[in-house]
């Protein structure tokens, strides 16, 4: 079950208030119009591409802030574009299983995003579980 408003709230704040400047965000997967209208209250300093994962392809290196995964796999190939687009101050965020219902994905998921950035946490709000992840890098 899937909090519809608490997952666009969640999925777009997180990522964008943790980040220092996050001017540059793309959005990958499926989305409704309520959660653009959550994209549309950081209007003022992120510009927002929506589309699926063949847009990362398309993106120039180093050059994206943020990366939200709404309802994307993330695999090692998708990682690898990540890391490719990413800047060394980037982050992501993607839904993935809660430990409740699906440790061994959730674990599948921390480890396989560990792997390229310096952590990896989840965060659990109301029936869904994200992650966020972000490069160690120098202030």
């Amino acid at each position: 079950m899937r909090d519809t408003n608490a997952f666009n709230e969640m999925m777009v704040h997180i990522p964008l208030c943790t980040h220092k400047e996050a001017s540059n965000v793309l959005v990958i997967g499926t989305i409704d119009d309520e959660f653009k209208v959550q994209t549309q209250k950081h209007s003022l300093t992120s510009n927002f591409e929506f589309g699926d994962t063949s847009l990362l392809t398309s993106k120039n290196e180093k050059n994206i802030d943020a990366i939200i995964f709404t309802d994307v796999q993330v695999d090692e190939l998708l990682l690898a574009n990540i890391e490719r687009v990413l800047k060394d101050d980037g982050l992501i965020c993607l839904a993935t299983a809660a430990f409740s219902k699906d440790e061994v994905k959730l674990k599948a998921d921390l480890e396989l995003v560990g792997t390229k950035f310096w952590i990896a946490m989840p965060f659990k709000f109301g029936h869904n579980t994200s992650i966020i992840a972000s490069k160690n890098y120098q202030t």
